[in-house]
């Protein structure tokens, strides 16, 4: 996922990916070390890793901003 030019990759299970069911995956927008008050740029998406690849589907739901308490 990218804000602006700031990318965080998904650091969690590779399996998660090919399990055909839904897994969250929580980010939290400090993470991406950017003024938040001017983000013009949101980018979700897959990049090929390596020389191998594969084809499929990717399904992104609920996509959402929340307070953290």
């Amino acid at each position: 996922m990218k804000l602006n030019n700031s990318k965080i990759v998904y650091d969690g299970d590779a399996a998660n990916l090919t399990a055909g069911v839904w897994t969250q995956w929580e980010i939290g927008l400090d993470e991406f070390g950017i003024n938040l008050s001017n983000v013009t740029q949101l980018v979700i998406g897959m990049e090929k890793a390596g020389v191998t690849g594969t084809e499929g589907m990717l399904f992104l739901d609920d996509i959402r901003l929340s307070k953290n308490d």
